[in-house]
């Protein structure tokens, strides 16, 4: 071999060392790229799964404000908190003055006691 060979072969082992250590970056910057990809991949699938979650509890919380802002909620909150009612409304007036104790009355019908009681209504 001439040294013009010799140097003609190292240039081309310099180019195709080249060649390998540019396709050896390109492997490393495809890899990446696809890590890249698949991390926001799957960053969007959890940002659509808290849109999803946020869009029904908006919707929930857009019912809650209609509610509230309604009539019939206001309503129930002066009978609740004020206990005022409607020109319809029936009430029932118990005084305090009066003691009403109504196990006496239970009790008074029937002098068996409740273990009695259990063994006629199965035994009957």
């Amino acid at each position: 071999m001439t040294y013009s060979n010799i140097n003609k072969d190292r240039v081309q082992m310099g180019k195709n060392l080249v060649g390998i250590i540019f396709l050896v970056l390109i492997v490393i910057n495809i890899v990446k790229q696809m890590s890249i990809l698949t991390m926001a991949k799957a960053k969007n699938l959890e940002m659509k799964n808290k849109l999803t979650y946020l869009e029904v509890e908006n919707r929930k919380l857009k019912q809650q404000v209609e509610y509230a802002t309604s009539s019939a909620f206001i309503d129930q909150q002066v009978r609740d908190k004020f206990g005022l009612g409607d020109k319809n409304d029936n009430w029932l007036i118990v005084s305090d003055e009066q003691n009403y104790n109504l196990w006496d009355q239970a009790d008074s019908g029937n002098p068996d006691s409740p273990l009695r009681q259990w063994i006629s209504l199965f035994t009957r």
